[in-house]
């Protein structure tokens, strides 16, 4: 998932388009006033502020090394918001709004729709995998615990639901060892359930799963879906890698889909990581005490 050059692109463009304006409303106030068919400077003071805000916001998301998806989402959705609420004010109030403000409220509509739909493709490309043509979220979580203390947590297939707030209950089915071939049993919060194929198991290291999509009732909308963790040794202890791939249902909700799995995985799983280190000392004689989980900013 390093492909970021478009959506970085996007970002910057949008920032630059969406300063000027403001600058260009600030001081040039009159005369769009007037080009607006508006009375007072109140809305335009107001949008001007609302838009160097976006600004801000646009310029620190694409400076970022590991970009945030669903940050660029949310801008998307507002961008898609002004054009909406640009087309409804030009019909509503068709007849008040001179013909050049109609045709410059609808130029810079048309502008911010670029921007929206770049956006959303470079999420798109942010996420997409060449190799297998799956969307990937990958994170990276660094603590302090030790990865030859903390791998026996990671491994314990059946005790994944300790650990993630989401799952109510998770098992291997069979009592199987965990190793590939291995399929574990998952049931979140709200009592709908899944299962997990290990497919790959490198002892100490790392293992990968397929997720069963084709057993009825499984609860994600994508048609294939991977995913595993991978613990490595640091001078400062280990760090964690999380990943999942998969094809959304339908393939052309990547795009939102994507970082919605972004959004709370980068949320939840620093904390998951913690419960783990602290749950991979509890069987030694001097535990470190605390543990900090953080998420590093790196694409992997």
């Amino acid at each position: 998932m390093k492909n970021t050059t478009l959506l970085r692109a996007a970002l910057l463009i949008n920032s630059a388009f969406s300063a000027l304006s403001a600058l260009l409303m600030l001081l040039w106030t009159d005369t769009i006033a007037n080009l607006l068919g508006l009375s007072t400077h109140g809305l335009l003071l107001l949008v001007s502020a609302g838009l160097l805000l976006f600004t801000a916001d646009l310029l620190h998301q694409a400076l970022q090394p590991r970009l945030a998806s669903w940050r660029a989402l949310y801008a998307s959705m507002a961008d898609l918001l002004w054009v909406v609420l640009s087309v409804l004010l030009t019909v509503v109030f068709y007849s008040a709004i001179p013909t050049a403000g109609i045709v410059l409220v609808i130029s810079i509509a048309g502008f911010v729709l670029l921007f929206a739909l770049l956006q959303l493709y470079g999420i798109r490309q942010l996420h997409l995998n060449p190799a297998t043509g799956l969307y990937r979220h990958c994170l990276v979580v660094r603590t302090q615990a030790p990865a030859r203390q903390l791998w026996p947590v990671i491994a314990d297939l059946g005790s994944i639901s300790r650990f993630v707030p989401m799952l109510a209950h998770s098992e291997v089915l069979n009592d199987l060892p965990a190793a590939q071939g291995a399929v574990r049993r998952c049931t979140n919060q709200k009592g709908q359930s899944w299962s997990e194929l290990c497919t790959d198991w490198q002892e100490g290291t790392s293992f990968s799963l397929r997720f069963l999509t084709d057993e009825p009732g499984f609860p994600f909308p994508a048609s294939v879906m991977l995913g595993g963790w991978s613990v490595q040794s640091t001078d400062q202890g280990s760090e964690v890698t999380i990943w999942w791939e998969l094809m959304p249902k339908p393939a052309w909700m990547a795009p939102v889909m994507l970082p919605m799995l972004a959004f709370g995985a980068d949320k939840d799983f620093p904390g998951v990581i913690a419960k783990m280190a602290v749950a991979s000392q509890e069987q030694l004689e001097e535990p470190i005490s605390q543990f900090r989980a953080r998420l590093l900013p790196r694409l992997c």
